[in-house]
């Protein structure tokens, strides 16, 4: 197929869907459809396409342009002009960023398949299926409710999730892979197990990229173990969620934030070295010190937002990693080490300036030192780039700053902020010594 012939189906492919979303909306309208209906249908429409495109296009580039149009066309749909046809996406009654999330998520399981239709498959079709499944049988027959953040999800809802994730996960096992007929079903039972636990703690639309993602790390981390080997990993995160319950108790944290962390970090020492989780566990750690100063910070949704920021740092330095070919481990500490310096500065914002001075500075220079400390842990491929030990300090110490001299700057979406201040000098710098050293 010719470039111009992938191109023009990319656009026949966007047009259908907008058609389907319109001519959705129409019908959803005249019949009285609920909005979570409406929604779902979107939702396994794309997730069935999202599903074919590797075996649709010959190339790559035409999925990643796919993707990106579709982004764009997503936000145009949150546009006051269009928002009767955006409507079908976002009728719910609740902020979600569920269809930037989607594609997002789609485009992260591509990218990382690695050619295997396993890896690519069976995490979207969980994605497609069993939550489509999920949120319409909680919705008509849920009668038992869990707490959360955003209001309740019901375990009738869950129980379907696991049910249609398990037929799902065999199925593609089966015919997709060659594991052995022994461990389907132990390693089918632990990818429902774990996927639901993540689906009854997502919020605000990040389902939709946790579960594709969070499957397919756990795909790529158990695939070719034996079946002991998968149960004590589901041992490690069960007694793992159980210990941050614990804890959640003893600092006034929900139960939801804790199986959170917990799973977070989970996935992280599931695709990294332990060296290479300290810095986030710190970021973590440090929202949760000035989230018990109150304020944004010390709310149910912003205390899970910095596992939404962690998740977006990760995944994209992980993905800036697999497309240059050049190691970002290096900055992806700098990263969550200056976001942890920022919430440091948050907590003690309203503190006397001695204790600003004086803990702030030690606090800065224990987490540039941590910094120094993994980056002399990894490989010689981590360590491509001459040594920036005064641009990193200069980082660690301006995020600090920021934080506890401008508190007020934070007042609204303090980690996404907090965030971009690790986040974006860590990029700069990645992308500007990769041009000095000719990396690129």
């Amino acid at each position: 197929m010719t470039a111009a012939a992938q191109t023009g189906l990319v656009l026949g492919l966007i047009a259908g869907l907008l058609a389907l979303m319109a001519g959705l909306g129409r019908l959803a309208k005249a019949r009285g459809w609920p909005a979570e209906v409406q929604r779902k249908i979107v939702h396994v429409a794309a997730g069935g396409l999202a599903m074919g495109l590797p075996w649709i296009f010959a190339a790559d580039w035409p999925v990643y342009l796919l993707l990106g149009l579709t982004l764009l066309a997503m936000g145009a749909l949150r546009l006051p002009v269009l928002r009767a046809m955006g409507g079908t996406l976002h009728g719910v009654d609740r902020q979600s960023f569920g269809d930037f999330f989607l594609v997002l998520g789609v485009g992260l399981v591509f990218l990382f398949h690695d050619g295997d239709p396993v890896l690519y498959i069976l995490p979207l079709a969980v994605l497609t299926l069993a939550d489509a499944a999920a949120a319409l049988a909680g919705s008509a027959y849920g009668r038992t409710f869990l707490k959360v953040e955003e209001g309740r999800k019901s375990l009738e809802g869950s129980a379907v999730f696991f049910g249609v994730t398990l037929v799902v996960a065999l199925l593609c096992l089966l015919f997709l892979s060659e594991t052995p007929p022994g461990a389907i079903v132990v390693l089918a039972a632990a990818i429902a197990g774990f996927a639901t636990v993540v689906e009854a703690d997502s919020w605000q639309g990040f389902d939709n990229l946790f579960l594709p993602m969070g499957v397919q790390i756990f795909l790529i981390a158990t695939l070719g173990l034996d079946n002991w080997d998968i149960v004590l990993r589901m041992a490690f995160l069960a007694a793992g969620l159980t210990g941050v319950a614990v804890l959640a108790r003893l600092v006034g944290m929900s139960a939801q934030v804790a199986r959170v962390y917990g799973l977070a970090m989970f996935l992280l020492l599931s695709v990294t070295s332990l060296q290479n989780a300290v810095l986030p566990a710190l970021m973590l750690l440090a929202q949760a010190l000035a989230a018990r100063g109150g304020g944004s910070e010390g709310k149910g949704l912003e205390r899970l937002g910095v596992v939404g920021a962690l998740a977006i740092i990760s995944f994209g330095f992980l993905a800036a990693g697999e497309v240059t070919g050049i190691n970002a481990l290096s900055f992806y500490a700098l990263a969550t080490g200056a976001a942890a310096a920022g919430h440091i500065g948050l907590a003690l914002a309203a503190r006397p300036i001695w204790m600003r001075a004086l803990g702030g500075g030690l606090a800065v220079l224990v987490l540039y030192a941590t910094w120094n400390l993994v980056m002399a842990q990894n490989s010689a491929a981590a360590l491509w780039h001459p040594p920036i030990p005064t641009a990193g300090l200069m980082v660690f110490v301006a995020a600090y700053l920021a934080c506890v001299i401008q508190p007020e700057l934070f007042a609204r979406q303090a980690t996404t902020r907090v965030a971009l201040l690790g986040a974006v000098p860590a990029v700069l710098l990645y992308v500007g010594l990769m041009m000095i050293e000719g990396a690129v």
